[in-house]
């Protein structure tokens, strides 16, 4: 049986496999490419983005998820000034995953 694949299904199942093996959670192989840049540059690195994907993922009720996402190392060596921007990166980055959670879960 020969499967016709597009180019841009071709795309999304090599992303999928490449997060798989990254162990990157479900959520991120399924962002679409033209939100996936956005994502990247709010999380900054790989460890903030993975946590902040599987404190989502996890569904739980959180009081305060920045606590759980924050890397106390890099927090304590910044300058206040850069703390109160490295907080609102996490913010924001935090506000944009949750969104497109909440997006691909009305879609599903």
């Amino acid at each position: 049986m020969e499967q016709n694949f597009t180019l841009k299904q071709c795309a999304c199942n090599a992303k999928s496999r490449l997060l798989q093996n990254r162990n990157m959670p479900a959520i991120v192989g399924k962002i679409p490419y033209y939100k996936y840049d956005t994502f990247l540059k709010l999380c900054e690195n790989f460890d903030t983005a993975v946590k902040i994907c599987k404190l989502i993922e996890s569904e739980s009720e959180i009081i305060n998820p920045f606590t759980r996402i924050i890397d106390k190392d890099l927090f304590d060596a910044l300058t206040p000034t850069e703390q109160q921007r490295y907080v609102f990166r996490l913010a924001e980055a935090y506000a944009y995953v949750k969104s497109l959670y909440s997006e691909m879960k009305m879609s599903s």
